[in-house]
């Protein structure tokens, strides 16, 4: 549930600077789809999927961000048609390599740890996702 809180948080920012991210649910669908395509299907080890998963992000926003920011479209209406953009992509590579994506699990100590471990009794997704609320919290109260 931590990658709920790390949308959220994401989110909250947005929000507290004045706009509106409708597409965000798009994007996270698609940032999970590079996960799994990078680990499942290409074979990549964690870090690059990682890597790749950010990446996606970052094009997604970059996108909202150009649109919004130096186009002066308006946030909801563009990030309504992102929204569907990023679904109809997720929509069209998902049923492609669906079936490589299930065929496979990939081995990967550190993919267990942020999935399944522990760090004093918490897990360590929950912990990561402190971490990062936490620097949030200090950016967000120096501004």
């Amino acid at each position: 549930m931590s990658e709920f809180g790390l949308i959220a948080l994401a989110l909250t920012i947005v929000i507290l600077s004045g706009g509106i991210d409708l597409s965000v649910g798009s994007m996270f669908a698609l940032c999970v789809l590079a996960a799994l395509v990078s680990m499942n299907v290409a074979g990549l080890p964690v870090g690059v999927a990682l890597i790749a998963t950010l990446a996606t992000g970052l094009v997604c926003g970059l996108l909202n961000g150009v649109l919004i920011g130096y186009l002066r479209l308006r946030a909801f209406i563009t990030t309504l048609v992102t929204l569907v953009i990023y679904r109809a992509l997720y929509d069209i590579i998902f049923p492609r390599l669906a079936s490589a994506i299930v065929g496979s699990i990939p081995v990967s100590p550190t993919w267990d740890l942020i999935g399944f471990g522990t760090f004093y009794g918490l897990p360590v997704s929950f912990a990561i996702f402190a971490v990062i609320a936490l620097g949030a919290h200090i950016v967000l109260s120096r501004l």
